[in-house]
């Protein structure tokens, strides 16, 4: 039977950031009194983007440019200084904003005494989604997890099949937006790439993925937009085709190489 994602929403868009600013303050404890020891760093700086429903989204940038900080904004996990982020064209200081969402972050850690089986069954019920199991087996060939593993204690399998778990239960979730923070931790080669097969696959069913990653072939491979983050702001953003226009006029072969040339130039420029 073919599988359809039930978008209940008329919107075009999956996420929205308008005007967007994060900072923190920095404060020097030498003379805490001093006014001038207080200053504002914008960890993210401006953002004005829209995310199209259905897409997958590739969030770039290296350790430190604000990949966490614009997840955890998206998610309502820290406030905001400045604009306003949507889902589903929802506030999302509204938590029906998060209703379709489900996110996976880049360090899954399920309890290690259940069974994944348990595991994954118990956390569909407190998300009052029915278990399918002509669905798990789909998710499962895809992601090629071996099924045996649904009868292990958590605390058994290993780094990368705790990992396709997480995944699993993404896929399962009938969310229509997949938040991965890093989905390729602790996987090989080889499930790397049934990973990239499942996420165009639920893409191809009307789904969306906001993803960030540091392995740019698997970005560039599945993703139909990107994100280059440098400094807390898009240094570019756009779709697959103008990001191969991108490449073109600054001569360069793939995503990695374009991410560095234009990076480092906007760096240069502050």
């Amino acid at each position: 039977m073919q599988e359809n994602i039930n978008n209940q929403h008329n919107s075009k868009s999956a996420i929205s950031f308008v005007d967007v600013v994060k900072n923190y303050f920095n404060i020097n404890l030498i003379d805490s009194n001093d006014t001038d020891n207080y200053n504002n760093t914008n960890i993210i700086n401006n953002i004005n983007c829209v995310i199209n429903h259905p897409s997958v989204f590739g969030l770039i940038g290296i350790n430190g440019a604000g990949k966490t900080t614009i997840i955890k904004s998206i998610l309502n996990l820290v406030y905001l200084s400045k604009g306003q982020i949507k889902i589903f064209d929802i506030d999302n200081n509204d938590k029906n904003s998060r209703s379709k969402l489900f996110y996976l972050p880049e360090n899954f850690l399920p309890p290690k005494n259940l069974m994944v089986d348990e595991f994954l069954k118990s956390y569909l019920k407190i998300l009052n989604v029915k278990f399918n199991q002509e669905k798990l087996d789909k998710y499962s060939a895809m992601l090629d997890f071996d099924l045996k593993y649904l009868h292990y204690k958590i605390s058994q399998c290993s780094k990368g099949t705790v990992q396709k778990v997480g995944l699993l239960l993404a896929f399962l979730s009938n969310a229509e937006l997949l938040i991965l923070d890093e989905p390729s931790t602790g996987l090989d080669v080889r499930a790397r790439n049934s990973l990239k097969n499942a996420i165009s696959y639920f893409y191809s069913l009307g789904g969306s993925v906001f993803l960030s990653s540091h392995i740019f072939s698997d970005l560039e491979q599945t993703c139909t937009h990107f994100g280059l983050l440098e400094s807390g702001g898009f240094a570019f953003s756009g779709t697959k085709n103008q990001l191969i226009e991108k490449q073109k006029n600054l001569n360069v072969a793939n995503l990695e190489e374009l991410f560095l040339k234009i990076c480092t130039k906007q760096s240069n420029t502050n």
